[in-house]
């Protein structure tokens, strides 16, 4: 068996240091054990078979090459009995401490750090990884209960509460687990590598072993880190300040300058920024995602790839921003989730890099994930006006917490601070207010919100829309300039009720409402057509009413609305709301409509009739009652605003 541990000196007059041999270091273990074993047996026979046998069979070579030198440098000429005893034992306790932690034993003592590097032994495969001492990554602190951590305010557990499947305390701020099917899964190894500060496994081998680093790698290292953000060739200087002069007035004549230049340093960091910003420039100009695409790949290489991999703050904080940006218009979220989580993980002391992860989470409708982030967001920074009124949202829209959303809308819109003075969370306030039956406040916060102009009007308070349009609660069928289509529709009204029966006699076929707009009762509906597209599948249910609707371009090119049909059972109460948009009107085709059935729109109270229309602009709050004692039946078709022009038609997003 191969002793390893230090050079023991016993009784004798110092020497000037030398390397022993395993059959000196052999002899030296010997008069160890004889002179332990004299004062304890016990502790012999335990401390020192057991842990030659673990170190023997877990420690490679380097680990033991380390604790000999380091052991060696530090002995005195002469040691007493205890301190020989300690020389063995104690370094074995950097491998062996997380066995301690494993039998819940008092850890070990503090053992000098060897040099600048300490190893960790892996106990599933025992190899040795290399991190630094002092990594910019804090380790884990011990959890403790979430209640301690809140402020008054928030000791409530329906704060914690979380809808989703996943369990609202495992969720990690900086590195949230995302869905399978994601793409580019092996970003998150190489993202944890670069910027953790720790090694990847496949260079582990390649470290050097303590004390071998030599000057002319540190001189190598010192150069490379002085090009951070590497200056251009004196030769390519005229180039180099035409081809940045033009990216904003000429970026086609840009664009040709940086790859010209590029030819000849096809690494220089300025190059392939000023080559992403022409390209981003152009797709602009050119409504060309293609190029944008270009510009991006520039844009993540820059981040991402350590070989060229920006290393000013300043100047990767800068495109990192510019990408998510341009990732997020192109739809490319999850792409953006990952560069933003690098982003907080590079700058943890700038809550505006949480914020903007939290609302991309909020685009693709993950609220939990955006909660946790908002939530630990505002433990470090209270009173961040963006992640209040975010917060204050995801409470009322996940949890339902409207007391909580509430307060925390509220003082982040009072603020003013940019960020804040949104229509999105002046109506998620009011809306909650109402909720509560405090309806004189509410009308006060969307009092004010028309007065900033974030709504249309106090009562019309849709947020995508065309000013000009022509607005009023109810409308006839002759004003919207399609009655010739809706009449072709209404000739068919019990062809389409009976469809709709049909349907609704099918198991599961019809869906309850999604939005958390009834106050009670039940409320389901059948989906025709969404943003102008045809649901295939549920049209085979109903074939005549889906081709009627085909016939009525108004209605199935409308991409922002929908057809489809809806029921509603007796005592059923809708809260007042308003639609998205005011580039559309809404009709409803009575089909079944008993009596106790009422429409609120604006300040005009109506109700349905069977095989008529009742036509009204859903951008004006309105609220509804079922207080019958049989279902209501009605098709729903959403149309243009008769104002939109084709163009317009074309050009406008889906809603």
């Amino acid at each position: 068996m191969l002793i390893v541990g230090v050079q023991v000196l016993v009784n004798r007059k110092p020497t000037p240091p030398r390397s022993a041999s395993s059959s000196e270091l052999y002899e030296s273990r010997e008069k160890i054990t004889d002179i332990t074993e004299k004062n304890n047996e016990q502790i012999q026979a335990f401390k020192t078979e057991t842990i030659e046998r673990y170190i023997a069979e877990q420690i490679p070579v380097t680990m033991q090459k380390i604790n000999t030198e380091k052991i060696e440098d530090e002995m005195q000429p002469e040691m007493n009995e205890e301190e020989i005893e300690e020389a063995i034992i104690e370094p074995q306790q950097i491998s062996i401490k997380s066995k301690f932690h494993d039998f819940h034993a008092p850890p070990p003592k503090p053992v000098p750090q060897i040099t600048e590097t300490e190893a960790i032994s892996d106990e599933n495969d025992n190899l040795i990884e290399s991190k630094p001492i002092e990594s910019k990554t804090e380790s884990k602190p011990e959890s403790k209960p979430v209640m301690d951590l809140l402020d008054p305010l928030e000791r409530d557990p329906a704060l914690l509460s979380d809808s989703s499947d996943v369990p609202y305390e495992t969720l990690e701020v900086e590195f949230i687990d995302d869905d399978a099917d994601w793409e580019d899964e092996e970003f998150d190894d190489e993202h944890d590598e670069i910027y953790s500060g720790g090694e990847s496994p496949e260079d582990a081998d390649d470290i050097d072993e303590p004390g071998s680093h030599n000057e002319e790698d540190e001189e190598e290292e010192v150069y490379s880190q002085k090009k951070t953000f590497d200056n251009i060739d004196p030769l390519f200087d005229d180039d180099f300040n035409e081809a940045n002069d033009n990216i904003e007035k000429n970026p086609k004549k840009a664009l040709k300058l940086f790859e010209k230049l590029l030819k000849y340093r096809p690494d220089s960091q300025k190059l392939l920024l000023g080559k992403a910003n022409a390209l981003n420039q152009l797709s602009n100009l050119y409504q060309d995602n293609a190029l944008l695409r270009e510009a991006i790949q520039i844009y993540e290489k820059l981040l991402l790839d350590k070989k060229i991999m920006i290393k000013d703050d300043a100047e990767y904080e800068k495109v990192g921003v510019v990408c998510v940006d341009r990732m997020t218009f192109l739809g490319n979220f999850y792409k953006a989730i990952e560069v933003q989580k690098v982003l907080v993980d590079r700058f943890p002391e700038n809550p505006e890099h949480r914020n903007q992860l939290a609302i991309i989470y909020l685009m693709i409708n993950r609220l939990s994930e955006a909660k946790h982030i908002l939530h630990e967001t505002l433990l470090k920074w209270r009173h961040n006006a963006v992640a209040l009124v975010h917060y204050g949202f995801v409470l009322k829209q996940l949890d339902n917490n409207l007391e909580h959303a509430v307060i925390f809308l509220r003082e982040g819109i009072e603020s003013g601070e940019p960020g804040t003075q949104e229509g999105l969370f002046y109506m998620n306030l009011g809306d909650a207010l109402m909720r509560l039956g405090r309806s004189s406040e509410a009308l006060s916060i969307y009092t004010e919100g028309a007065n900033r102009g974030l709504f249309l009007s106090a009562y019309q308070r849709s947020l995508y829309n065309i000013d000009r349009l022509k607005a009023q609660p109810f409308w006839e069928l002759e004003e919207t300039s399609y009655s010739n289509d809706f009449k072709k529709l209404q000739k068919h009204w019990r062809q389409i009720l009976k469809e709709g029966v049909t349907a609704l006699n099918q198991i599961n076929r019809f869906s309850d409402e999604s939005e958390n707009l009834r106050d009670h009762g039940e409320w389901k509906q059948f989906e025709l057509y969404a943003r102008g597209r045809r649901n295939v599948s549920n049209c085979k249910s109903t074939p005549l009413t889906c081709d009627l609707i085909e016939k009525f371009p108004a209605a199935s090119t409308c991409k922002r609305g929908q057809v489809k049909y809806s029921i509603m059972q007796p005592k059923t109460h809708v809260w007042a709301h308003t639609g998205p948009t005011n580039c559309r009107l809404r009709a409803h085709l009575g089909l079944k409509v008993p009596q106790g059935t009422f429409l609120r729109v604006g300040n005009e109270t109506k109700s349905w009739k069977e095989g008529e229309w009742l036509i009204f602009d859903d951008s004006f709050e309105h609220e509804v009652w079922h207080n019958g004692t049989e279902s209501r039946l009605v098709l729903i078709v959403d149309i243009w605003h008769p104002e939109i022009t084709e163009e317009e038609r074309k050009t406008l997003t889906a809603i």
